[in-house]
């Protein structure tokens, strides 16, 4: 039998386990007209995963139940000042070994418009 933690990332950007994160955009931010916010990780070693060194882990990490790369929302009005909350989660196998040290990724969000 194979199972899994469930691991999320707190706003502190710590692992918990068990424990459902979620992350906040900066306030201060003014949508006109149809735009959407995306997450992408650029980086070409384990793409979509968290890595230590040269290891990854199996599964990715999710953004919203999403793999990347994703859409984190849409608007299609004008918003201003609107908190919009970013929920990553990263499952671990119960049997995967984890290295020490830290498992990290950068990623990449952009704000685009979607219609001229």
């Amino acid at each position: 039998m194979n199972r899994s933690r469930l691991v999320a990332v707190g706003a502190a950007g710590a692992f918990v386990v068990a424990v459902d994160g979620a992350a906040a955009l900066p306030v201060g931010h003014t949508v006109k007209g149809e735009v959407s916010l995306s997450v992408t990780d650029p980086s070409p070693t384990a793409t979509g995963r968290l890595v230590n060194g040269a290891f990854s882990l199996a599964s990715p990490l999710l953004i919203g139940g999403n793999p990347l790369p994703t859409d984190v929302k849409t608007w299609t009005a004008p918003t201003s000042n609107e908190a919009v909350q970013i929920a990553f989660s990263q499952s671990i196998g119960a049997n995967e070994p984890l290295r020490t040290g830290t498992y990290s990724k950068t990623l990449t969000f952009t704000l685009s418009t979607t219609s001229p």
